[in-house]
């Protein structure tokens, strides 16, 4: 009985001494890290051109799609006809009455930078430009209606670095993803379409000859780039 009873102590000892050992081991917990999210005002947003008429400046109303809200406006210049949001985050407005394009920031109404186009007529507009795009964020282009060029504006400058001529009229652009092309609609007497590859960064205005091809059209009005995805 005396062993038995030993025995019996001894197993409520170990049972005691494991139990004790359980509630002082220590488990590690792994708790998720989530990073912080990105605001979706600076990803989704759409930008309204409002005119305010011939001798007004115009706006620029910044809308947050993920909550249909207007979160800022910024002004613009006279007779502001189309904009372009370039990487993301820089509004580029052209001003048809000016000869200017207005650019900002998409998270900040202010401060509005005035980029001035070639005007060497009498009375503005001489440019008047009516179309801004782009597919990268280095340059944005400009096409102007009135004096039948394309003007380049450097996006970290802020500054026309290179204006080149097209056809007559032209009313709409489209820059190919790789940045190697632009095509222009040019709406004039000639109904045709001109491209060229870019060379902006080397100084020197592309060859008319060499590097402006026209490509017949009837009166076009639009540009876009289309990218098709081929099975391999």
């Amino acid at each position: 009985m005396i062993v038995v009873r030993w025995v019996g102590a001894a197993m409520v000892t170990a049972l005691l001494l494991l139990w004790t050992a359980c509630g002082e081991t220590y488990r590690p917990v792994a708790n998720p890290v989530i990073p912080n999210q990105p605001n979706p005002a600076f990803t989704h947003v759409v930008m309204v051109i409002s005119d305010n008429g011939t001798n007004n400046p115009g706006a620029s109303t910044t809308i947050d799609v993920s909550g249909d809200s207007a979160t800022s406006q910024s002004q613009t210049g006279l007779g502001p006809v189309h904009a372009a949001l370039v990487g993301g985050t820089q509004v580029f407005v052209g001003n048809s009455l000016e000869d200017t394009v207005s650019t900002f920031s998409v998270a900040s109404p202010a401060p509005v930078v005035t980029i001035s186009l070639p005007s060497s007529c009498g009375t503005p507009p001489c440019s008047m430009p009516v179309f801004v795009g782009s597919s990268e964020t280095a340059t944005v282009y400009v096409a102007n209606l009135k004096s039948n060029t394309v003007s380049a504006i450097s996006t970290a400058g802020l500054v026309v670095t290179n204006n080149i001529t097209v056809g007559t009229s032209p009313v709409a652009l489209a820059e190919t993803s790789d940045a190697q092309k632009v095509y222009v609609a040019n709406q004039g007497a000639n109904g045709s379409g001109c491209c060229w590859r870019p060379c902006f960064s080397a100084g020197a205005a592309p060859s008319a000859s060499r590097d402006c091809r026209i490509i017949a059209a009837s009166s076009p009005c639009w540009a876009t780039p289309w990218t098709e995805a081929t099975a391999s």
